[in-house]
Protein backbone atom coordinates (compact mmCIF):
# COMPACT_ATOMS: atom_id res chain seq x y z
CA UNK A 1 0.00 0.00 0.00
CA UNK A 2 1.25 3.67 -0.77
CA UNK A 3 1.44 5.66 2.10
CA UNK A 4 0.97 10.17 1.97
CA UNK A 5 1.61 12.77 4.71
CA UNK A 6 0.32 15.95 4.78
CA UNK A 7 1.45 19.46 6.76
CA UNK A 8 -2.07 20.89 8.34
CA UNK A 9 -1.72 24.21 8.76
CA UNK A 10 -1.96 26.53 5.30
CA UNK A 11 -2.23 22.53 3.54
CA UNK A 12 -4.90 21.07 4.19
CA UNK A 13 -6.91 23.48 6.48
CA UNK A 14 -6.46 27.63 6.20
CA UNK A 15 -6.95 30.17 8.49
CA UNK A 16 -9.83 32.22 7.27
CA UNK A 17 -11.48 30.42 5.45
CA UNK A 18 -14.85 28.82 5.40
CA UNK A 19 -15.01 26.28 5.10
CA UNK A 20 -11.42 25.86 6.18
CA UNK A 21 -10.61 22.77 3.88
CA UNK A 22 -11.08 22.68 -0.07
CA UNK A 23 -13.58 20.39 -1.53
CA UNK A 24 -11.56 19.31 -4.15
CA UNK A 25 -8.27 18.27 -1.79
CA UNK A 26 -11.36 16.43 0.45
CA UNK A 27 -12.63 14.42 -2.67
CA UNK A 28 -9.38 13.53 -3.68
CA UNK A 29 -7.77 11.99 -0.23
CA UNK A 30 -11.24 10.10 -0.15
CA UNK A 31 -10.27 8.77 -3.72
CA UNK A 32 -6.29 7.42 -2.91
CA UNK A 33 -7.75 6.03 0.17
CA UNK A 34 -10.31 4.24 -1.47
CA UNK A 35 -8.00 2.79 -3.64
CA UNK A 36 -6.49 1.25 -0.54
CA UNK A 37 -3.36 4.33 0.20
CA UNK A 38 -3.09 5.67 3.72
CA UNK A 39 -3.36 9.60 4.74
CA UNK A 40 -2.50 11.15 7.43
CA UNK A 41 -1.24 14.50 9.10
CA UNK A 42 2.07 15.64 9.81
CA UNK A 43 2.02 18.50 11.56
CA UNK A 44 3.38 20.75 14.56
CA UNK A 45 -0.06 20.88 16.33
CA UNK A 46 -1.00 19.14 19.81
CA UNK A 47 -3.58 16.14 19.80
CA UNK A 48 -6.29 17.91 20.60
CA UNK A 49 -5.22 21.02 18.51
CA UNK A 50 -5.95 18.64 15.31
CA UNK A 51 -8.72 15.98 16.38
CA UNK A 52 -11.11 19.09 17.08
CA UNK A 53 -10.81 21.26 13.89
CA UNK A 54 -10.25 17.56 12.10
CA UNK A 55 -13.70 16.98 12.65
CA UNK A 56 -15.17 19.64 10.86
CA UNK A 57 -13.18 17.74 7.59
CA UNK A 58 -15.39 15.04 5.61
CA UNK A 59 -12.95 12.41 6.09
CA UNK A 60 -10.68 10.46 8.39
CA UNK A 61 -6.88 9.91 8.98
CA UNK A 62 -5.31 6.95 8.87
CA UNK A 63 -2.45 8.28 10.55
CA UNK A 64 -1.15 11.50 12.94
CA UNK A 65 1.95 12.43 13.58
CA UNK A 66 1.52 15.41 15.88
CA UNK A 67 4.07 17.73 17.67
CA UNK A 68 6.50 17.58 14.96
CA UNK A 69 7.10 14.01 15.15
CA UNK A 70 7.38 13.99 18.80
CA UNK A 71 3.88 11.83 18.93
CA UNK A 72 2.89 9.51 16.51
CA UNK A 73 -0.44 8.19 16.60
CA UNK A 74 -2.54 5.45 14.62
CA UNK A 75 -6.03 6.22 13.05
CA UNK A 76 -7.80 5.76 16.47
CA UNK A 77 -5.29 7.59 18.29
CA UNK A 78 -3.75 4.71 19.49
CA UNK A 79 0.18 5.71 19.94
CA UNK A 80 2.54 4.22 17.47
CA UNK A 81 5.79 6.27 18.98
CA UNK A 82 6.48 8.95 21.29
CA UNK A 83 9.37 11.38 21.55
CA UNK A 84 9.28 13.24 24.98
CA UNK A 85 11.84 16.14 26.59
CA UNK A 86 12.55 16.23 30.41
CA UNK A 87 10.48 18.15 32.71
CA UNK A 88 13.36 20.21 33.80
CA UNK A 89 14.40 21.12 30.34
CA UNK A 90 11.20 22.41 29.89
CA UNK A 91 10.91 24.51 32.63
CA UNK A 92 14.65 26.08 32.15
CA UNK A 93 13.68 26.94 28.33
CA UNK A 94 10.71 28.71 29.51
CA UNK A 95 12.51 30.76 32.14
CA UNK A 96 15.11 31.65 29.35
CA UNK A 97 12.88 32.29 27.14
CA UNK A 98 10.09 34.00 27.79
CA UNK A 99 10.48 37.59 27.23
CA UNK A 100 11.74 36.80 23.75
CA UNK A 101 8.35 34.78 22.64
CA UNK A 102 5.16 33.46 23.55
CA UNK A 103 5.66 30.07 24.71
CA UNK A 104 3.39 26.78 25.03
CA UNK A 105 3.94 23.42 25.77
CA UNK A 106 2.70 20.43 24.07
CA UNK A 107 2.43 17.82 27.01
CA UNK A 108 0.39 14.97 27.53
CA UNK A 109 -2.82 15.30 24.81
CA UNK A 110 -2.47 19.17 24.56
CA UNK A 111 -1.42 22.41 24.31
CA UNK A 112 -0.74 24.12 27.70
CA UNK A 113 -0.53 28.17 27.69
CA UNK A 114 0.51 30.73 30.04
CA UNK A 115 -2.13 33.10 28.25
CA UNK A 116 -4.78 31.07 26.78
CA UNK A 117 -6.19 31.83 23.46
CA UNK A 118 -7.62 28.90 21.96
CA UNK A 119 -10.20 26.74 23.60
CA UNK A 120 -8.28 23.75 22.68
CA UNK A 121 -5.51 24.78 24.81
CA UNK A 122 -5.33 24.63 28.97
CA UNK A 123 -4.24 28.01 30.92
CA UNK A 124 -1.26 27.78 33.45
CA UNK A 125 1.31 29.48 35.55
CA UNK A 126 3.91 27.29 36.32
CA UNK A 127 5.17 24.79 34.16
CA UNK A 128 5.16 22.49 37.24
CA UNK A 129 0.88 22.54 37.29
CA UNK A 130 1.77 20.16 34.24
CA UNK A 131 0.74 16.86 35.08
CA UNK A 132 3.03 13.62 34.05
CA UNK A 133 6.03 13.45 32.42
CA UNK A 134 4.92 13.35 28.71
CA UNK A 135 6.57 16.75 27.51
CA UNK A 136 6.31 16.65 23.58
CA UNK A 137 7.69 19.79 23.12
CA UNK A 138 7.43 23.91 22.78
CA UNK A 139 6.43 26.06 20.43
CA UNK A 140 7.77 29.86 20.41
CA UNK A 141 5.89 32.36 18.42
CA UNK A 142 8.02 35.31 18.00
CA UNK A 143 7.27 39.07 15.93
CA UNK A 144 8.26 37.55 12.22
CA UNK A 145 10.41 34.94 10.63
CA UNK A 146 13.40 36.82 10.73
CA UNK A 147 12.95 36.53 14.68
CA UNK A 148 12.42 33.19 14.53
CA UNK A 149 15.10 31.97 12.62
CA UNK A 150 17.32 33.83 15.24
CA UNK A 151 15.60 32.35 17.99
CA UNK A 152 15.98 28.42 16.51
CA UNK A 153 19.86 28.97 15.83
CA UNK A 154 19.81 29.92 19.31
CA UNK A 155 18.23 27.27 20.65
CA UNK A 156 20.18 24.54 18.44
CA UNK A 157 23.42 26.44 19.84
CA UNK A 158 22.69 26.09 23.47
CA UNK A 159 20.92 22.85 23.37
CA UNK A 160 21.33 20.78 20.48
CA UNK A 161 22.59 18.32 22.18
CA UNK A 162 19.56 17.83 23.81
CA UNK A 163 16.78 19.36 21.54
CA UNK A 164 16.37 20.56 17.69
CA UNK A 165 14.19 23.98 16.98
CA UNK A 166 12.79 24.14 13.73
CA UNK A 167 11.55 27.35 12.39
CA UNK A 168 7.45 27.44 11.39
CA UNK A 169 7.12 30.88 9.66
CA UNK A 170 6.96 33.27 12.80
CA UNK A 171 6.91 30.00 15.26
CA UNK A 172 9.84 28.02 16.18
CA UNK A 173 8.93 24.40 16.97
CA UNK A 174 11.04 22.31 19.32
CA UNK A 175 10.94 18.68 20.12
CA UNK A 176 14.17 15.78 20.92
CA UNK A 177 16.91 15.71 19.13
CA UNK A 178 16.10 12.92 17.14
CA UNK A 179 12.71 13.63 16.19
CA UNK A 180 11.36 15.18 13.54
CA UNK A 181 9.06 15.01 10.72
CA UNK A 182 10.90 12.90 8.45
CA UNK A 183 11.95 10.25 11.68
CA UNK A 184 7.88 10.29 12.39
CA UNK A 185 7.01 9.57 8.59
CA UNK A 186 10.04 6.44 8.56
CA UNK A 187 8.15 5.29 11.80
CA UNK A 188 4.98 5.36 10.09
CA UNK A 189 5.69 3.67 7.10
CA UNK A 190 7.22 0.81 8.76
CA UNK A 191 4.51 0.63 11.33
CA UNK A 192 2.17 -0.03 8.30
CA UNK A 193 4.52 -1.83 6.09
CA UNK A 194 3.89 0.61 3.63
CA UNK A 195 5.55 0.36 0.12
CA UNK A 196 5.89 4.05 -1.22
CA UNK A 197 5.65 7.36 0.22
CA UNK A 198 4.71 10.90 -0.67
CA UNK A 199 4.68 13.80 1.59
CA UNK A 200 3.61 17.63 0.98
CA UNK A 201 4.18 21.15 3.11
CA UNK A 202 4.65 24.62 2.97
CA UNK A 203 7.24 25.87 5.70
CA UNK A 204 10.90 24.67 6.70
CA UNK A 205 9.76 22.73 9.44
CA UNK A 206 8.34 20.66 6.87
CA UNK A 207 11.69 20.12 5.31
CA UNK A 208 12.51 16.81 7.45
CA UNK A 209 9.23 15.12 5.89
CA UNK A 210 10.00 15.86 2.31
CA UNK A 211 13.70 14.97 2.54
CA UNK A 212 12.48 11.19 4.19
CA UNK A 213 9.45 10.37 1.66
CA UNK A 214 9.44 9.09 -2.25
CA UNK A 215 8.02 11.84 -3.83
CA UNK A 216 7.89 15.37 -2.01
CA UNK A 217 5.70 18.02 -2.54
CA UNK A 218 5.31 21.30 -1.79
CA UNK A 219 2.93 24.77 -3.28
CA UNK A 220 4.41 27.14 -5.93
CA UNK A 221 4.25 30.17 -3.22
CA UNK A 222 6.54 28.18 -0.43
CA UNK A 223 9.44 29.68 0.72
CA UNK A 224 12.79 29.23 -2.15
CA UNK A 225 14.67 26.71 0.63
CA UNK A 226 11.28 24.41 0.74
CA UNK A 227 10.87 24.89 -3.26
CA UNK A 228 13.98 23.09 -3.51
CA UNK A 229 13.73 19.79 -1.17
CA UNK A 230 10.53 18.96 -3.30
CA UNK A 231 10.51 16.75 -6.35
CA UNK A 232 7.10 18.00 -7.37
CA UNK A 233 5.79 21.85 -6.98
CA UNK A 234 1.53 21.82 -6.90
CA UNK A 235 -0.49 25.01 -6.43
CA UNK A 236 -3.32 21.83 -4.36
CA UNK A 237 -2.86 18.97 -2.13
CA UNK A 238 -5.54 17.08 -4.32
CA UNK A 239 -2.89 18.17 -7.10
CA UNK A 240 -0.27 16.21 -5.05
CA UNK A 241 -2.31 12.96 -4.88
CA UNK A 242 -3.05 13.23 -8.73
CA UNK A 243 0.58 13.15 -9.63
CA UNK A 244 1.51 10.51 -6.50
CA UNK A 245 -0.95 7.91 -7.82
CA UNK A 246 -0.32 8.74 -11.40
CA UNK A 247 3.70 7.77 -10.61
CA UNK A 248 2.38 3.97 -9.81
CA UNK A 249 0.97 3.65 -13.16
CA UNK A 250 4.53 4.19 -14.82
Amino acid sequence: MDLFASDFDGTLSFAGREPSFRTDDMQAVAAFQKTGGLFGVCTGRSQAGITVPGKTMPLHFDFYILASGALVLDGDLQVIDTCTIPKALVAELYDRFRGEAEIVIQANDTVYSFCKSSPMQTLISDVQEIPGDRFYGLSFGTGGEEAARHLAQCLNENYGDIVRAFVNVRHVDLVRRDCSKGTALQKVTAYFSAGRSGGIGDSYNDIPLLAACDTAYTFHRAPYRVRTQADVLVDTVAEALQDFSSRDQR
